[in-house]
């Protein structure tokens, strides 16, 4: 493939990093290259303004007067560096910039004792005020008082928790990226997989790119809404914003803090920020040397993997590490002598060996009823048919001898499984009179790309117990190996600076996607990809500096700047195996690849073989993204007021390749009898749909024109100014707006990105795309496509008020706006238009492959190159928003005697302009009962000839059914019928989150427990059924979780004996654990509007299909053994539109009524034509998550700050699989409508006609596994 000289080229490609190129091959540097490289780097920075804490407080005496030029130190107790400062005629005081850890504040003033506050902990952004520092009256002396500060700040108005690194050495942690700890985090939901339903968690055991953040909605925020911040460096994936370009080792890190709301104007991210610091180095040398380790002897073997029998893993991981820290010094030098510059280094390798592939025994393991040996030869007999489909495949009572209706025949599928594939077929092409067949035998009309196709498809490797007849567990090896280092140099007492720099790297190997197994359903899901899969690497570059300086005693400021850079690959192994295509299908775009066969419609059809393969064609896919921020901030303090005020800029570019279904997609759940294909002749299927496949008759297929690589970029340029004033002793107000300039996603190569102007469609302009315009076409629109807004005014407000002015009873309040930008998937789309990319699908259903190809005239215009009728996806003019979130609490803080810490707090936030998801984006989408009417002039030629036709329900004389409408009809009723669908890129979703949030802590010496309980709604209208109508979608979203419980816990058993030799056995064990209980999400977002409705109705000759309040009438009439109509139960006839998903009608209580039944299908029922269902149908949830976890640890104490430490661990100890729909259980998330009706009224049918899948709504499948891990830690 040769692609644009004007973009990235994957090979050869250099990276201009901080001014230095890096190859984007680094595997050719050896780790001691990159460990000095580091060394070089690391020679310069420190936190951001984000990241970085402040330090305030009033020094009065006993009488309250206020005491200025008071002398105040602080000191940070690991690095020995102290910052000294003098309080103002106000008695205020304030350090800025200061990094996190452990310090002490020293005061001093004339007359009065001195006060020492020991054990003040900073964390990532912390405003930590001090009210009352209360000097008294003597001789010099000094005084020393413990400061008392658990998980949560209460010195601001902001929602967060801290997590330090003591507090994540005891917790048993399973990963090794911190991100996993969202889970113990009040208002955190799990994101449940909308494509597999699977409920279960963040799988932490297995190390990969990406980690956690996009697993858990903060707070009823969307998943993208969350960042990711490392020493201050953004490391959040612009791709998705839904991952991390880079772990946060738990080895490597010391502080966590997560902000959820309401959080000052100082920080350029939210409206959730994650912050992790690392580990910097100190005044002595500290370290250690470490190993954890997992094997599959004790684990236990997952609960479904035990279900289907499946192969057991023989899974191994080891995760060897080290860390050490200290001053920088040169032996036999006095270089460093006052230990200013200090270091950390930590390293670790994540060997993992046979792992399950995608990280989880759900997406690693594929069940499926694939053809056996004799229907790779074209063998369908009755024998094969009932070796594939096993119990599922039964003797018919109804059975007719010399029957050609399935209904009829001497086999069928009960429970309307596989139905689509139970026939046996008893004619050729031709039909029954010109081609009989007996036996099934079809071999004489293989089609070479239906041959081919089904030759993909593995054999038969188990006996069919009517579901699956093929089980196959992917196991991998994932190798990763990463670095971290960080310098910090006090260069005076009042200037530091510190730099970090981390690396990671390693080999991904995928056997299926190469983003994850597709698929409606995990088990069940996308085959292996022929010839071995994807072969795939990754490495990523992150870098971040600062400098602090103080001036005087008043004024701070900090510069910082970082970058990030991140480069994967994905290749396939053997790209030879998806070759084969002997023709051309719908363009003539140059693809050799085999289509992707993956659209069946019902979870009922989700073990048919689904197989999605990428073209290879064009190579593999690649993605190389950079990031890179600079800023200022300077801090001012007058009076009783701190001011801060700065500036931030970010750039991000993302160019990426990706596969793009240039082969072509097949959507195969509905085959007709026989259609007239695009020679005019007639074709006759099988009845069969694999059998048609192999003849080379599919139902629909689409495909896109040209594969394009997408290069965008974009930048933000903000300011902020704030102020937190110190009213008195009792109160602080926090008050500040940030003013942000946000370009869209920009194409760098003055091509610009695709808008949908309808007056130039009107006028027809441009003819390769009536409507489309860009930069290139049109100067007037900007490279952006959408306009910029000069800037999004961001007002952020907070108070504390301290009851009694000693820290214990505290109610804080506050509210803040955060904008969010949009990730590069959301904006790719129109760049691919700008670029001339277009999907075509064809409507109707019945073709063959070998004449696709003569409608390609038909739909690209050989002249203009225009694809008329085709989908496009654009972004809308003037559309200048982007994401906003509003949050607002009110939050009381207690704390009691024996330190026991309560909070409880309401929390709640409001978005708009959201993005919204694909499925309503279509401005082009048709009303309720659009093509019952007749059809309109659109002004197009070539469907000049139906002008006022109507389209029937039945066939009745020469009016034609709803089933022969073409594409180009279709189009003919849209309000812009050159095309099918125009998905507009656009900000109109919202949504709203209220929350009663509880904390409660507890810590003594040898004792830690933390609990939280949330209990919350989280609506929106950003994903449904409705296009036409956002009000429609208006539901609990997918992470709506109503209740949410936590519980972190660890003690200590202490010295329990003095003996030197019994101690050793019997002193230092710790034993600590994690409990998570979430409720059930509500299975109508996560499912489906419609759970998935899909039938047929069969009804009798003479059967009227009247639309109500139109002249359109039909009858059914019908010939034949039986003689009936079948009415398929899709949106295009039951509802007039293909754009609106069909809803059915509840008529009783749809609430379970069964163990694991959690939706009665039989509420259910349908609506008659052209009349919508229910678009909400109550709270019908799901199963309950639970897991819980346990480690115990013994320690020995080797010498003075030297300690072996042992630890087994035990995650989800108590071996509890959650219940979870499952493919394993089939129909459990889909309602099938299809059954035969008698009545001659078709809407009294369909009033009639209930939900014939028994199993729907059930979900007694389980999932789940207990692991083992043994880790050895040295610390010194």
């Amino acid at each position: 493939m040769t692609h644009d000289n004007r973009r990235h080229r994957q090979d050869g490609y250099k990276l201009r990093f901080f001014g230095t190129k890096i190859s984007s091959n680094v595997h050719a540097m050896t780790r001691t290259t990159l460990l000095l490289a580091a060394t070089v780097l690391c020679a310069s920075s420190s936190a951001f303004a984000q990241s970085s804490a402040n330090v305030d407080g009033v020094i009065h005496d006993q009488s309250g007067a206020l005491i200025p030029k008071a002398q105040i130190e602080l000191k940070n107790t690991a690095t020995g560096k102290t910052l000294s400062t003098t309080s103002n005629g106000s008695g205020v005081f304030s350090f800025s910039g200061l990094d996190t850890g452990d310090y002490t504040l020293e005061v001093e003033a004339r007359g009065f004792q001195g006060q020492e506050l020991a054990g003040i902990h900073l964390n990532p952004g912390d405003q930590r005020t001090f009210r009352d520092i209360k000097m008294l009256v003597g001789e010099a002396a000094s005084i020393t008082v413990t400061d008392v500060h658990g998980q949560v700040s209460t010195d601001s108005a902001e929602t967060s928790t801290l997590i330090s690194a003591d507090d994540i050495d005891h917790l048993a942690v399973e990963g090794r990226d911190v991100t996993e700890l969202l889970k113990i985090l009040p208002g955190m939901a799990i994101v449940q997989n909308t494509t597999n339903f699977a409920n279960a968690a963040y799988d932490p055991g297995l190390v990969s790119f990406g980690g956690a953040i996009g697993a858990y909605s903060g707070n009823g925020t969307q998943t993208n809404s969350t960042a990711l911040l490392s020493d201050g460096m953004d490391i959040t994936d612009p791709g998705s914003y839904g991952l991390a370009i880079q772990n946060v080792n738990y080895d490597q890190v010391a502080e966590v803090k997560v902000q959820t709301g309401s959080f000052t104007s100082d920080t350029a991210h939210g409206p959730v920020v994650v912050n992790a610091i690392g580990k910097s180095g100190g005044d002595i040398y500290h370290g250690s040397l470490y190993t954890y380790a997992r094997t599959y002897q004790l684990n236990s073997l997952d609960w479904q993997a035990k279900y289907v029998g499946s192969q057991p893993p023989h899974d191994r991981q080891i995760y060897p590490g080290f860390t050490i820290g200290g001053p920088v010094r040169i032996p036999g030098l006095g270089f460093n002598s006052a230990k200013k510059l200090t270091f950390f280094l930590g390293t670790e390798e994540y060997a993992q060996r046979s792992v399950y592939a995608y990280n989880s025994p759900y997406a690693a393991t594929v069940t499926a009823m694939v053809p056996t040996a004799n229907m790779h030869k074209g063998i369908f007999s009755d024998a094969e048919l009932n070796s594939m489909l096993g119990p599922n495949r039964v003797l018919n009572p109804k059975y007719v001898p010399g029957s050609t209706s399935a209904t009829t025949a001497q086999y069928y599928c009960p429970n309307a499984i596989y139905t689509t594939i139970c026939a046996t077929p008893i004619q050729g092409p031709l039909g029954v009179n010109a081609e009989p067949i007996t036996n099934g035998d079809i071999s004489l009309y293989g089609d070479p790309l239906g041959k081919a196709l089904i030759n993909t498809l593995p054999l038969p490797n188990v006996a069919s117990n009517g579901q699956y007849n093929y089980l196959q567990t992917d196991f991998v090896n994932s190798n990763l190996y990463q670095l971290k280092s960080r310098l910090d140099y006090a260069l005076s007492d009042k200037t530091h600076a510190f730099l970090s720099y981390g690396l990671e790297s390693g080999k991904q190997y995928q056997p299926s996607g190469a983003y994850g197994r597709s698929g409606a359903n995990g088990m069940g899901g996308a085959m292996d990809t022929p010839g071995g899969g994807y072969v795939g690497t990754a490495t990523s570059h992150v870098a971040s500096f600062e400098v602090t300086t103080v001036f005087g005693g008043s004024l701070t400021n900090q510069f910082y700047a970082g970058g990030a850079y991140f480069s994967q690959t994905f290749n396939l192994k053997t790209p030879s195996a998806l070759t084969g295509d002997p023709y051309s299908l719908l363009f003539a775009n140059g693809s050799v690849g085999i289509p992707s066969d993956q659209t069946y419609g019902s979870s009922t059809y989700a073990a048919l073989p689904f197989m999605s393969y990428e073209d290879p064609t064009y190579g593999g896919d690649f993605t190389k993204k950079q990031l890179r921020v600079a800023g200022d901030n300077i801090t001012k303090l007058l009076g009783r007021h701190t001011f801060r005020a700065g500036i931030y800029y970010q750039w991000d570019s993302n160019p990426q390749l990706a596969a793009q279904n240039t082969n072509g997609s097949l959507s195969d759940y509905y085959h007709p009898t026989s259609f007239s294909d695009a020679d005019g002749s007639t074709v006759y299927g099988t009845a069969n749909n694999t059998a048609d496949l192999y003849e080379g008759i599919i139902g629909n297929i689409s495909q896109v024109n040209k594969k394009v690589e997408t290069n965008v970029f974009f930048y933000s340029f903000s300011g902020y100014v704030q102020d937190h004033w110190l009213v008195g002793r009792h109160m602080s107000v926090d008050a500040g707006v940030r003013l942000e300039h946000l370009t869209p996603w920009s194409d760098p190569h003055g091509q610009g990105v695709a808008i949908f102007d309808p007056v130039s469609y009107r006028s027809g302009a441009p003819l390769a795309s009536p409507g489309v315009l860009y930069h290139a076409i049109d100067a007037s629109i900007p490279l952006t496509g959408v306009p910029t807004r000069p800037v999004f005014v961001e007002p952020r407000f907070g108070f504390v008020y301290d009851f009694r002015g000693d820290s214990k009873t505290i109610f804080r309040a506050g509210y803040g706006i955060y904008r969010q930008h949009d990730s590069y998937n959301d904006g790719l789309l129109a760049d691919q238009t700008a670029e001339g990319q277009r999907t075509y699908t064809l409507p109707n259903s019945g073709h063959t492959f070998k004449n696709l190809n003569l409608l390609q005239s038909g739909i690209t215009n050989v002249t203009t190159s225009f694809v008329k009728d085709a989908s496009i996806n654009v972004h809308i003019a003037n559309d200048d928003e982007t994401s906003r979130v509003q949050t607002y609490n009110a939050v009381i803080d207690q704390r009691f005697p024996k330190n026991v810490f309560f909070e409880i707090a309401y929390v709640g936030n409001y978005g708009d302009h959201l993005m919204e998801s694909n499925n309503l984006r279509n401005i082009n989408a048709l009303p309720i009962g659009s093509l019952y009417g007749p059809e309109p002039n659109a002004g197009r030629a070539d469907t000049a000839a139906n002008i006022g036709r109507l389209w029937s329900i039945f066939t009745n004389g020469n009016i034609p059914t709803l089933a022969n409408l073409q594409i180009s009809d279709t189009d003919s009723y849209r309000p812009y019928p050159l095309y099918s669908a125009i998905n507009a890129i656009r900000h109109r979703g919202y949504s709203n989150y209220n929350a009663l949030q509880t904390q409660l802590h507890w810590s003594r010496k040898n004792v830690r427990l933390s609990g939280n309980y949330t209990w919350s709604k989280a609506l929106g209208a950003i994903n449904g059924s409705d296009p036409t109508n956002l009000a429609n979608d208006y539901l609990p979203l997918s992470i709506d979780r109503t209740n949410i419980l936590n519980f972190t816990y660890s003690y200590n058993l202490g010295q329990l004996v003095s003996e030197r030799y019994v101690g050793w056995v019997t002193n230092g064990w710790e034993i600590s654990g994690i409990v998570n209980y979430q409720s059930g999400t509500l299975l109508q977002s996560l499912i489906g509007g419609n759970f998935q409705l899909t039938g047929t109705i069969t009804v009798p000759p003479g059967t009227t299909g009247t639309i109500p309040g139109t002249s359109n009438t039909s009858t059914c009439t019908a010939s034949g053994t039986p003689a009936t109509c079948s009415l398929p139960i899709n949106n295009s006839y039951l509802l007039g539109t293909p754009d609106i998903q069909i809803q059915p009608i509840l008529t009783g209580n749809p609430r379970g009524k069964h163990p694991h039944q959690y939706i009665d299908g039989t509420a259910f029922h349908l609506a008659p034509l052209g009349t919508q269902g229910q678009y909400n149908y109550g709270n019908l949830r799901g199963p309950a998550f639970f897991n819980a976890d346990l480690a115990v640890r013994k320690e020995y104490k080797v010498a003075d700050k030297q300690s072996l430490q042992l630890r087994v661990a035990a995650f989800n100890f108590i071996n509890r699989a959650n219940y979870t729909f499952s493919n394993l259980f089939p129909g459990g998330y889909s309602m099938n409508f299809t059954q035969t009706q008698g009545l001659t009224d078709i809407n009294q049918d369909l009033a009639a006609t209930t939900n014939q899948n028994a199993n729907f709504g059930f979900a007694p499948i389980r999932t789940g596994r207990r692991v083992m891990e043994v880790s050895v830690k040295y610390a010194f």
